[in-house]
C-alpha cells in the first residue's frame, strides 16, 4: 500500500522497499514488527515524538530493541530536558497514530535525531506512515530524505547502555497498577468496617440522629476521614511497589496524583455509605465486602487501566480518568441524597 512516506521518497528518487505485515493492535512493539518482516530488531528503527517543553518537539529514531536516553537526546538537541510527547498529542501533531509514526509526510516537520548505530547497516527499516507497512532503505538515503524536510538532522548516541533485561520487567510493569489498586481496596475494607464502630460501642448513633445538622454533613465527614486514612496507606505502599517491582513511570507520572485520589474517593464514598447500610447486621464485617466490591468494580477497572497506562506509557489514560470522575460524581450524589433515609431507618 502506497503511503505518504513512500510518495515522499519517490519524489526524491530514493530507492526503497515496502514490506507489509499483519498488525496486532495489542502488540505494536518494534521487536514484534522485526520478527514479522524478517529483520533483526536492531535494524528496525522506531520513530518517537519527544518534547523539550511547550511547542518544542523533535523526532528520535532509535533501534527497536533499545531504550531512548532522554538526557542524551536533550544534549544532542540542545534542550534543557526531553520527554515523550503525550500520546494524545501524537496524531494531531504528526498525522500518524502510534505504531505508524514516521518523519516523512508528517503534518509538520520536526528536527530529526537518529541513533548513530543506523549507519552500521546496509539497510534499515522504519514505519511507512501506517501500521502494517514498513519502509526498507539504506541509512544514507534515510538521512538524505530527512534532510530534504528542511529541518535539523543529526546522528548521535541516543540510547541507554545495554544491560541484562529482567524478563519479568514488562510483566511487572503491566500488572503493578492492578496489584496496587487491589491492595489498596483490601487494606481499606478494615477501615470501612470500623467506620461506625465507635458510634455503636458508645451508643452515639441516637445522639447523631437527634442532632439538627443534616446527615449529609456527617456522611462527608466520615468519607473525608476514611479518604485521609486510605491516602496515607497509598503513600506508604506506592514507593514500596516502585522498588519491589522495579517500576519506571513511562507516561505522565503526575496523572497518578489524579487517578489515585479519584479511585480512592470512589472506594471510601461507597464504602462509608454501605457501612452505614449494614450497621445493624450482626455480620456487617462480611456483608460490607459483599455489597461494596461488585459496586466498586467499574471504578476499580478504570483505576487499574489508568494506572497501567501511566506506568507503561503505551495508552492514553484520559478515557479512564473521565470514567472515574463520572463514577465519583454519580455515586457521591446518590449517597448524599439517600444517606438520611438509610441512617435514620429503624
Amino acid at each position: 500500500m502506497k503511503t505518504n512516506g513512500a510518495r515522499f521518497l519517490e519524489s526524491l528518487n530514493i530507492l526503497f522497499e515496502l514490506r507489509e505485515y499483519e498488525v496486532d493492535p495489542e502488540d505494536l512493539s518494534a521487536i514484534t514488527v522485526a520478527k514479522k518482516i524478517g529483520m533483526p530488531p536492531e535494524q528496525v528503527f522506531k520513530t518517537l515524538l519527544t518534547t523539550g517543553g511547550p511547542g518544542v518537539f523533535v523526532f528520535a529514531v532509535i533501534p527497536g530493541d533499545a531504550e531512548l536516553d532522554f538526557k542524551k537526546l536533550a544534549r544532542a538537541a540542545g534542550m534543557r530536558k526531553a520527554e515523550m510527547a503525550p500520546l494524545k498529542d501524537v496524531q494531531p501533531l504528526t498525522g500518524y497514530i502510534r505504531g505508524g509514526v514516521t518523519v516523512f509526510g508528517a503534518k509538520k516537520a520536526y528536527p530529526v535525531f537518529v541513533d548513530e548505530t543506523a549507519i552500521l547497516f546496509d539497510q534499515i527499516s522504519v514505519s511507512a506512515g501506517t501500521r502494517g507497512t514498513q519502509l526498507i532503505l539504506s541509512p544514507d538515503d534515510y538521512l538524505r530524505a530527512a534532510g530534504a524536510l528542511d529541518v535539523p538532522v543529526a546522528t548521535a548516541d541516543l540510547t541507554k547502555a545495554a544491560k541484562l533485561e529482567d524478563p519479568r520487567g514488562a510483566f511487572a510493569q503491566s500488572i503493578a497498577g492492578g496489584v496496587l489498586s487491589v491492595a489498596t481496596m483490601f487494606a481499606s475494607v478494615s477501615a470501612l468496617n470500623q467506620a461506625w464502630a465507635r458510634e455503636i460501642r458508645h451508643q452515639v448513633l441516637d445522639a447523631q440522629r437527634m442532632a439538627p445538622t443534616p446527615g449529609a454533613e456527617l456522611f462527608l465527614a466520615k468519607v473525608l476521614a476514611n479518604f485521609l486514612f486510605v491516602t496515607i496507606v497509598q503513600v506508604i505502599l506506592a514507593p514500596v511497589f516502585l522498588v519491589m517491582y522495579n517500576l519506571r513511570v513511562e507516561g505522565q507520572g503526575w496523572l497518578l496524583a489524579v487517578v489515585l485520589p479519584l479511585g480512592t474517593w470512589a472506594l471510601v464514598a461507597n464504602g462509608t455509605f454501605f457501612a452505614a447500610l449494614s450497621i445493624r447486621s450482626r455480620n456487617r464485617e462480611l456483608l460490607l465486602p459483599l455489597i461494596l466490591f461488585p459496586i466498586f468494580i467499574p471504578a476499580l477497572l478504570a483505576m487499574v487501566n489508568a494506572t497501567g497506562a501511566i506506568l507503561t506509557g503505551e495508552n492514553d489514560p484520559g478515557l479512564w480518568i473521565k470514567l472515574l470522575t463520572g463514577y465519583d460524581v454519580i455515586f457521591t450524589t446518590v449517597s448524599l441524597l439517600l444517606f438520611d433515609t438509610v441512617f435514620n431507618a429503624e
